[in-house]
């Protein structure tokens, strides 16, 4: 049985949407090219959606950065790599060589899963150690990292806590709710990913370090629940709909 602390939500003082226009909305987006029967024709029509849109970042599967690297050279659109991706279960070292291999590759982030098994089960030196080795890996090449909590998976909130504590000791580039791709059954055997709660967003913004930002993931795919976690202090987005959303806030905010 999970266990969730109460948070009024009331209590929480919102970042104003009055300061955002159209480009900025653009730039907040991490375009994400990850499903894993995506093809390479599909990925590069979605790259051009990315170059229209102009958005933040693509978030790309680890055989495809070099290619985006190359299709975005020239422009100011990040190239983030995921790696232990979706589960995070590979071991520290081959996480380790996965990141150096995307960094080699032209990526300037990294999304990345820990150990869940490891958090729920309190081994918090191992997840310390790991947060800390793949962190220092992206800052070696000038990167940033952004560390996926699954928070789906998560069964306490002081869990989501300490990992927040941990990413702000080592001043982590993000902390990031989910990955939109760990999924759970419902009680009747129907599959469901809640993606970035309020609840969650509300509680890593107030436990991690004001220095690193929060990204969401799921549940965040349209304008206004993107305009929501933002207010509540996201300020990255993973979602696939980019174009959609660039034009409901050019319809919203004005070009």
């Amino acid at each position: 049985m999970k266990e969730f602390m109460e948070i009024d939500e009331t209590a929480v003082k919102k970042v104003s949407i009055a300061g955002l226009d159209s480009y900025k909305v653009a730039k907040m987006i991490d375009h994400s090219l990850l499903h894993p029967a995506m093809t390479d024709e599909e990925f590069e029509a979605e790259c051009q959606v990315a170059l229209e849109c102009n958005v933040g970042a693509v978030c790309v599967k680890p055989y495809h950065v070099k290619r985006a690297a190359e299709l975005m050279a020239g422009t100011d659109i990040l190239v983030s790599a995921v790696i232990a991706f979706p589960h995070g279960n590979s071991t520290m070292e081959i996480k380790l060589a996965e990141a150096e291999q995307v960094l080699e590759d032209g990526a300037t982030e990294v999304d990345y899963v820990i150990n869940m098994g490891k958090a729920i089960g309190g081994d918090w030196a191992y997840v310390d150690e790991e947060i800390r080795r793949v962190n220092a890996m992206c800052k070696s090449y000038g990167a940033i990292l952004k560390v996926i909590f699954e928070n789906d998976m998560l069964t306490k909130d002081e869990q989501k806590i300490k990992l927040c504590k941990i990413c702000s000791k080592y001043k982590v580039g993000f902390v990031k709710t989910s990955t939109g791709y760990c999924y759970q059954k419902d009680e009747d055997g129907k599959f469901y990913t809640d993606g970035a709660t309020h609840h969650d967003l509300i509680l890593m913004r107030k436990y991690t370090d004001p220095e690193v930002e929060v990204k969401a993931a799921g549940a965040v795919s349209t304008l206004e629940p993107m305009l929501a976690a933002y207010e509540l202090g996201a300020t990255r987005f993973g979602l696939k709909g980019a174009a959609k959303v660039v034009e409901d806030a050019k319809a919203k905010f004005g070009k």
